[in-house]
Parts: C-alpha cells; structure tokens; sequence
C-alpha cells in the first residue's frame, strides 16, 4: 500500500466514524515537497476531533521515517496532554481501535461533507450497521471502505 492509499484510507475511516477533521497535503514545488504555514514546521498531518477527544495523526510509509520536526511536534504535542499518533500500514488493528471508540454515539448511515449530510450506500450502511450497532469487533478492511466508494 502506497502512502496516498494509506492516507486516503484513514482518511476514509476518520469520515466513517464521524470525526471531524482536516488534513494538511504537501504540494511539489521547485524545492520539493512542502506544505504552505505560518510557524513551526513538521505539524502533524491530520487533527480529528469528535466528542471531547482530540487527536493529532502523522502518516508515514512502512518504511517512512519521521523528520526532526514531526517528532518534536509529537513530543511537544505528546507532553501537553495531546493523544498523538504516528500511523504505518502495518498499524491498521490498532488504527481501527482507535478511531471505532466511540462510534456508538453518532448515526453511521449519515456523514458530512462541508456542512450537509451526505447519506452512505445502502450496502455500505448495512455493513457499518453490522459492525458498529450489532457491537461486532470484526475489523473493517481497508478494500471493504473503497469498495463502498469511500
């Protein structure tokens, strides 16, 4: 799995479970990758947010190594309290676990895009239906989200 399907599948699973959350993507410029900000370089690539819990995700590559600059924003992040997440492919169990808690306490059928619901596939509900309302603890595969088209 790629970095971009990587992230494109949590990406995916954050909007199934009902987080709100925003992502920050490098563009390529003549100097290489870099992702427009004012401060601080390294800030992680996702922050999510449902409920009262707050999460700050970095996504890497099996092989992907933090640059200096991420690990001191986890640590930073790490040591004020935050619930901080660097994320590979081989951590999808763990991912799951994580983003699923709590998921009982929002409509799985509904999910927003800007600030209208947009409504699931029917078989795709049916599938969060039977893994979040029935309580089931069968992980959901990154193929089962993309062939729901999500």
């Amino acid at each position: 799995m790629t970095e971009r399907e990587f992230e494109r599948t949590v990406l995916e699973t954050l909007r199934l479970f009902g987080w709100r959350f925003t992502h920050f993507r490098a563009a390529r410029t003549s100097k290489g990758w870099r992702t427009p900000l004012s401060g601080d370089p390294g800030f992680p690539d996702i922050v999510a947010v449902r409920g009262k819990r707050i999460l700050y995700i970095e996504l890497k590559a099996e092989r992907g190594r933090l640059s200096d600059d991420q690990g001191r924003w986890l640590a930073a992040l790490g040591l004020a309290g935050a619930d901080v997440h660097c994320w590979r492919p081989s951590d999808w169990p763990v991912i799951e676990e994580t983003l699923r808690a709590g998921a009982e306490h929002f409509d799985p059928r509904a999910r927003t895009r800007g600030n209208r619901p947009t409504p699931l596939s029917k078989p795709f509900a049916s599938t969060l239906d039977a893994a979040v309302h029935a309580g089931s603890a069968a992980p959901i595969e990154p193929s089962v989200l993309r062939a729901g088209g999500y």
